[in-house]
């Protein structure tokens, strides 16, 4: 993967069509493009048929159904836990892994597994992997989860790798060195993954628009990304309404983008005007 870039930012800033115009603009250049919506309420497909935007041949889309994969990915975790234990245990156990489709921090660890498997098997394939991510906050946790994830893999693989050693001589090693080994290419994955966010060529684009919560909000987000030592690729105001319409509709938007532009001027910051022709704004735009 040459390049990554997600766009975060508070709910309604316009990431969604953002991302969009983003991947088109490159794939139009000729470069393999994978535009991916992690947002559980994704609107990829809405947008491009209000738009009517032709997508280039070099441009893949895809939008993850997180009910889809959770199912996937507790049906994967059981078949490799069935290998190991007696059918009584299974029921019981079975029962419990189910269960956890519903637990918080579920969808998170699906989606960390989801996007390390394709950076592993798709790296290559593009040249750009750009995320449209869910708001701010549930972004937030998410990166936080993908170092924990990696970190507490490697040290229950490193356990798994003890027991190994002690049954050395017992007819259960066949299953455990299974075990590890899952765990173990797992941990390496996703720890391939945080480390491609953190020192690769990855990028956040961070989308807010021109009033005072969004402004404020977007702070946070850039304090949080940067405690996290992530990459900043640009500050983008969106929905900046033109000085033509009357003040009462702009509200203090030109005090709100001056601020950012003293208080975020070392970040390159992209305006972009409010238009409503989804068609205009594809083609106008460029980010």
């Amino acid at each position: 993967m040459k390049e990554i870039i997600f766009f975060t930012g508070k709910g309604g800033v316009g990431k969604t069509t953002l991302s969009l115009i983003s991947a088109l603009k490159r794939a139009r250049e000729g470069k393999k493009v994978l535009l991916i919506s992690i947002d559980p309420a994704h609107s990829l497909s809405d947008i491009l048929n209000e738009a009517k935007v032709t997508v280039p041949n070099s441009m893949d889309i895809l939008e993850i159904d997180i009910l889809k994969e959770t199912r996937k990915y507790i049906r994967n975790a059981l078949e490799n836990i069935r290998k190991f234990i007696g059918s009584e245990t299974f029921k019981k156990v079975k029962e419990t892994v189910e269960s956890l489709a519903e637990a918080p921090g579920t969808e998170d660890a699906v989606l960390i597994d989801f996007l390390s498997r394709l950076v592993v098997e798709k790296g290559d394939k593009y040249s750009y992997l750009i995320i449209d991510t869910a708001p701010s906050g549930h972004t937030l946790r998410f990166l936080r989860d993908i170092s924990s994830a990696g970190s507490l893999l490697e040290l229950i693989s490193k356990e798994a790798k003890n027991i190994e050693h002690l049954k050395n001589l017992s007819g259960t090693l066949k299953g455990n060195v299974e075990i590890s080994n899952i765990l173990r290419e797992r941990s390496e994955r996703i720890r391939n993954l945080d480390t491609v966010i953190k020192k690769g060529n990855t990028y956040f684009f961070v989308i807010m628009n021109p009033d005072y919560p969004s402004f404020m909000e977007t702070k946070r987000l850039i304090e949080n990304l940067e405690r996290l030592n992530l990459k900043i690729g640009a500050v983008v105001i969106n929905k900046i309404m033109p000085s033509n319409i009357p003040e009462e509709y702009r509200g203090n938007q030109e005090e709100i983008i001056n601020r950012a532009e003293r208080e975020l001027g070392r970040f390159k910051i992209i305006k972009v005007l409010f238009i409503r022709d989804m068609g205009f704004l594809f083609e106008k735009v460029n980010i």
